[in-house]
C-alpha cells in the first residue's frame, strides 16, 4: 500500500473515529429555565409531566391552550401554570376567577403580583419570584464547601385569619404532618405575602416557608411564605414562588420530590391541565396571550350568553340546511301510455301503393324479401344465373316445391324485372303467394 493511500485511510479512520465520540457522549445540560413539555434539561418539563401523567388519579396533560381558550372549554378541570416571571392582565384576573366559580383549582407557579396592583385587589396576595439558576455558582461553592448554599424549607400547612395562624380546619389536601427540606437556596428566592385586611374575608392557608439563619435580623422569616392557597368561592388558589422546584430536576430530586407532590395534591381532585407556552410558540398568560385571544370569536366563546347564542344560531342553521337541502317533491304527471301506430303505417303505406297501383314494384320488392332470405338461410344467390340449376335444386329440397315450379316462378320474376313487365293484379297475388310458400317452408 502506497504512502499517500495509508494516510487518506488513517484520516478517514480517524474523522469516522471522533464522529462516533461525539454522537456517543452524553451532551452538556442546558441550565435555562424553559418549563417546555418537550424539554429534556433540569428545567424543562418532560420528565415532570411524564411522572405527573401516571400520579395524578383523575388524569394529567399538557396543552398549548391559553388561559382564555382554557375558560372556554366547559369541561371542569384543575389548571397549572408556570411561568418565568409572569405577569396577570385583566383578562387573565377575569378568566381566574371564572374558573374558580366553577370550583376548579388554578395553581400559579413563577407568577408576578405587585402590591396594589389589579391582580392584588383581586386575591389579596402579593407574590414575587424568581427563576434563575447559576450553574457555575452552583458548582463552585460544592467545590469549597460553601456554608451558603443550602435552604431549609419548612412544609407546614396553618389556617391564616387576620389575627394569626392557626392549625386547625385543614383541607385533606394540604394535611400532611410537617417536614423539612433541605434545598439549594437559589431554588428558593422568591416569596408571598397575604393581605391582612383580605383575610378577613376569605380562607388562606399558608403551605410552607423558609426558615434560613442567613437572614438579616430585620428580615422576620415567618413571612417568608413559598407557598399559599386560597378559597374564592367554590374554588382555591394556589400561589407558589419556587418555579425551579416544578421541572425534571425538581420532580427527580430526592430533596425536592415529595414538596412538589405534596402541592401537587392539592390539584388531585380533578383532572390537571397544565398550560405550556412552549407548545404553540406563543404565551399562555399575559399581554401576549391576550392579543393571541383577541378575535371576535374568541370573546363570543369566552362570553357564555354569547357563546350559547353562537351555538343555537350554529343548531338552527344545521336544521335549515338539513330540511332544505332535501329535494323538494313535484307533482309527477300522469302520462299517457303510448298507442300503436304500425296499423295506420300500414294503412297510409297500402293507400299509397293502391293509389299509385304499380303491380310490377310489388312483386319485385316480395321478390328482394325472398332473395335475401334464401341467401341468408340457404347461402343461395337466386340472381345467379351461372348456377342456376344447383341454386334451383337446392332451393326445392329445401322449400318442398318441385324444381320445374322454382324454375319458371324464377324465369317470371326475372322476365318481369328486366323487361319491367305490367302485370295483373292476379297475376300479382299469384306470384306473391307462391313467393309466401316458399318462404314458409325454408
Amino acid at each position: 500500500m502506497k504512502i499517500t493511500t495509508r494516510y487518506i485511510v488513517g484520516i478517514v479512520i480517524l474523522v469516522v473515529g471522533l464522529f462516533a465520540i461525539l454522537l456517543i457522549r452524553p451532551s452538556r445540560f442546558v441550565w435555562t429555565p424553559t418549563f417546555a413539555h418537550e424539554d429534556k434539561n433540569p428545567f424543562g418539563c418532560f420528565v415532570f409531566d411524564s411522572v405527573m401523567v401516571q400520579t395524578m388519579p383523575r388524569g394529567y396533560k399538557a396543552t398549548g391552550a391559553t388561559l382564555r381558550e382554557t375558560v372556554a372549554d366547559s369541561s371542569s378541570n384543575n389548571v397549572l401554570i408556570v411561568a418565568r416571571d409572569g405577569k396577570l392582565t385583566d383578562a387573565n384576573i377575569t378568566d381566574i376567577k371564572r374558573l374558580l366559580d366553577r370550583g376548579s383549582t388554578v395553581m400559579l407557579v413563577g407568577v408576578d403580583i405587585y402590591e396594589d396592583s389589579n391582580a392584588d385587589k383581586a386575591f389579596g396576595l402579593q407574590c414575587i419570584t424568581y427563576a434563575n439558576f447559576f450553574y457555575n455558582e452552583i458548582k463552585n461553592k460544592l467545590a469549597h464547601n460553601s456554608d451558603d448554599l443550602y435552604d431549609s424549607l419548612h412544609y407546614r400547612a396553618v389556617y391564616k385569619d387576620a389575627h394569626g395562624t392557626k392549625r386547625h380546619r385543614l383541607p385533606r389536601c394540604i394535611d400532611y404532618p410537617d417536614a423539612d427540606y433541605r434545598i439549594y437556596k437559589t431554588l428558593l428566592a422568591g416569596a408571598v405575602n397575604i393581605d391582612s385586611a383580605a383575610a378577613v374575608h376569605r380562607r388562606y392557608y399558608i403551605l410552607s416557608h423558609c426558615v434560613s439563619p442567613y437572614y438579616d435580623d430585620e428580615y422576620k422569616p415567618d413571612n417568608d411564605y413559598k407557598a399559599v392557597m386560597g378559597e374564592y368561592g367554590r374554588g382555591r388558589l394556589v400561589v407558589v414562588t419556587t418555579p425551579l422546584l416544578f421541572t425534571n430536576f425538581g420532580i427527580i430530586s430526592p430533596s425536592t420530590q415529595p414538596y412538589v407532590m405534596r402541592l401537587m395534591n392539592t390539584l388531585a381532585d380533578k383532572p390537571v391541565v397544565r398550560l405550556d407556552a412552549s407548545m404553540k410558540g406563543g404565551a399562555v398568560i399575559g399581554a401576549d396571550a391576550d392579543k393571541h385571544n383577541a378575535s371576535p370569536l374568541s370573546y363570543i366563546l369566552s362570553q357564555p350568553p354569547l357563546r350559547w347564542a353562537y351555538y343555537t344560531i350554529i343548531a338552527g342553521a344545521l336544521v335549515f340546511i338539513i330540511f332544505t337541502a332535501r329535494r323538494r317533491q313535484r307533482v309527477i304527471p300522469v302520462i299517457p301510455e303510448k298507442k300503436n301506430h304500425d296499423m295506420e303505417f300500414v294503412r297510409l303505406i297500402g293507400k299509397l301503393y293502391y293509389e299509385h297501383h304499380d303491380n310490377s314494384d310489388l312483386v319485385l320488392k316480395k321478390f328482394g324479401m325472398l332473395a335475401d332470405q334464401v341467401r341468408n338461410t340457404l347461402d343461395i344467390d337466386l340472381n345467379d344465373r351461372h348456377n342456376r340449376q344447383d341454386h334451383v335444386r337446392a332451393l326445392s329440397d329445401a322449400s318442398h316445391v318441385s324444381i320445374y315450379d322454382l324454375g319458371a316462378l324464377l324465369d317470371e320474376l326475372h322476365a318481369i324485372r328486366d323487361d319491367q313487365l305490367a302485370i295483373r293484379d292476379d297475376d300479382m297475388v299469384r306470384l306473391i303467394g307462391q313467393m309466401n310458400r316458399i318462404i314458409k317452408n325454408l
